[in-house]
């Protein structure tokens, strides 16, 4: 699945934030506060590793989440990039707009 396709569900959105915010944590940590079951919260974290956003660590038998900043990086510049594209092509419009109703 795709960077957007992952980030499409909200429960998928719901987790990634939540352990953005803490710690690295197991499946059983993730469920508890987001009242979500372990069955679920393995699968919505399948999709996000296979994407990319998050890291897994195996310890013992248990695997550790954590969010890969890196990817999520990436996801932000590009929405940086095209919002500076937007901004520029209608600050074109606007020049091209005043011009002509400048007469010029």
């Amino acid at each position: 699945m795709d960077a957007f396709g992952a980030l499409a569900d909200p429960t998928r959105r719901r987790i990634l934030q939540h352990i953005a915010v803490s710690e690295p944590q197991s499946v059983a940590e993730i469920c508890a506060p987001l009242d979500i079951t372990p069955s679920a919260v393995s699968q919505h974290l399948k999709i996000l590793a296979q994407a990319d956003f998050v890291k897994v660590v195996k310890r013992g038998n248990c695997r550790i989440y954590s969010v890969n900043f890196e990817e999520i990086g990436k996801i932000q510049a590009w929405i940086s990039d095209l919002g500076l594209g937007l901004k520029q092509s209608f600050d074109r419009l606007d020049e091209l707009l005043n011009t002509r109703k400048d007469g010029t």
